[in-house]
């Protein structure tokens, strides 16, 4: 998926904002998150991670959370601006907003919650038992979110943000009803990332 690049690039602005303690970061961090959202509307979530990220800053929380998410919105909007007449693009993207609620995701709104249940269940384990390699690296850096010493805290706050990065998007293909084994290519980039 285009999304995974984006996403994987506002990560490492994020990731250089706590190494480096500069606030600008999170403003490249935004515009990346962005794009990854205008590709794929699932990696969206990676928007909700960056902003608990940013509350487990030690300082500049008010800069760091104005510089994503201003960054977030100016590139999510922009393309908005380019539809004419000036302004109704906004109409443009309401329209496909609900279109794709009706017929993307409305579709599967008569399906029952145990067939919903069971779909999930066997195709995340299969596409699990397929990443197994990942996973156990990944469970082996789950181990630092219990070191609350000062030298630990850049890497807890690192790997929460994938961890929690990684469950909204797991959530997020769950929500959808669709289930489809290519949706969860979306949580390659948090699990790749927690086993590196």
């Amino acid at each position: 998926s285009f999304s995974l690049l984006p996403a994987v690039l506002s990560t490492g602005f994020a990731f250089r904002s706590i190494n480096q303690e500069k606030a600008g970061a999170y403003f490249l961090s935004g515009i990346f998150a962005a794009l990854a959202t205008l590709f794929k509307a699932p990696m969206g979530v990676i928007l909700v991670a960056l902003n608990l990220l940013v509350f487990l800053r030690p300082r500049d929380k008010l800069k760091s959370f104005l510089g994503l998410n201003l960054g977030f919105v100016v590139t999510f909007f922009l393309p908005v601006f380019f539809v004419t007449p000036l302004f109704s693009g906004f109409a443009l993207l309401y329209d496909k907003i609900q279109e794709t609620q009706m017929v993307y995701i409305g579709h599967f709104e008569d399906m029952s919650f145990l067939y919903w249940g069971l779909k999930f269940l066997i195709r995340s384990s299969i596409v699990f038992l397929c990443l197994l390699v990942l996973v156990v690296f990944a469970a082996f850096n789950f181990r630092d979110l219990f070191s609350w010493d000062e030298k630990h805290q850049p890497h807890w706050q690192k790997i929460f943000f994938l961890f929690t990065w990684f469950f909204l998007v797991w959530v997020s293909v769950a929500i959808g009803k669709r289930v489809f084994y290519h949706y969860f290519v979306f949580t390659l980039a948090p699990l790749a990332l927690l086993g590196g």
